[in-house]
């Protein structure tokens, strides 16, 4: 049918499909929902991701053994944070999401970045902003 097109629900099964593959998939989860973000800001306002999308794209970098994962996850939860932060009709990232990247950064023994992601946890989310942009390490 002419008339079916994809929703953020089909673009977010496709999301979770790449988080169980292969760890190096992540850039293609990754590519998904930058793919689903650009044509939602273009207006086509059916493929905004989803809590569970961003949870999965999370993940994916959770599982991922390339060397960038940490800072990766950290990108997407960052960019989640500010778009919400922007729009409050976009989600915005939860505990789940946050200890997800604690957890990537631990995985690859970055404990500073863990810690970082840990702090996040201990204060009120009006002041992630100011946290974020001046303690997280991007080395």
């Amino acid at each position: 049918n002419a008339g079916l097109r994809p929703d953020a629900y089909c673009y977010g099964i496709v999301v979770h499909a790449w988080s169980q593959c292969n760890p190096a998939d992540a850039v293609r989860a990754q590519k998904v929902v930058d793919d689903m973000l650009h044509r939602y800001d273009l207006g086509e306002r059916h493929l905004l991701p989803h809590l569970y999308c961003y949870g999965n794209l999370l993940k994916a970098w959770q599982r991922s053994s390339l060397p960038e994962a940490g800072h990766r996850a950290y990108d997407a939860w960052k960019l989640m944070f500010e778009r919400h932060n922007a729009n409050p009709d976009e989600p915005a990232p939860g505990v789940w999401h946050t200890t997800t990247v604690l957890d990537t950064f631990a995985n690859l023994g970055d404990v500073d970045n863990a810690q970082m992601m840990f702090d996040l946890l201990t204060i009120p989310p009006q002041v992630y902003q100011l946290y974020t942009d001046s303690v997280i390490k991007l080395t």
